[in-house]
């Protein structure tokens, strides 16, 4: 039995954003402010953004990169980080 590379399958399926987590928890945090009516809930965008890329985003793709390299890279140039 062969043995596939784990980003084999993206040849056939179409991701549209790598990070789509990550950008539901920014929808969530605007819906939560909009349904609270709390428009300081917004303020937290910007810092949580910020988080989100040095310290987790930007940490897990150098990690993928070191784990599946060229691979990888290829992903990251077809398929944008955000929308």
């Amino acid at each position: 039995m062969q043995r596939l590379h784990p980003l084999s399958h993206y040849h056939r399926a179409v991701p549209v954003f790598r990070n789509p987590i990550y950008l539901a928890f920014v929808f969530i945090l605007i819906g939560w402010s909009m349904e609270g009516d709390n428009s300081w809930l917004l303020l937290l965008l910007f810092p949580m953004g910020l988080t989100l890329f040095y310290l987790v985003i930007a940490k897990e793709e150098a990690y993928l990169t070191r784990r599946y390299g060229d691979g990888y890279l290829r992903y990251m140039a077809r398929v944008r980080r955000w929308v």
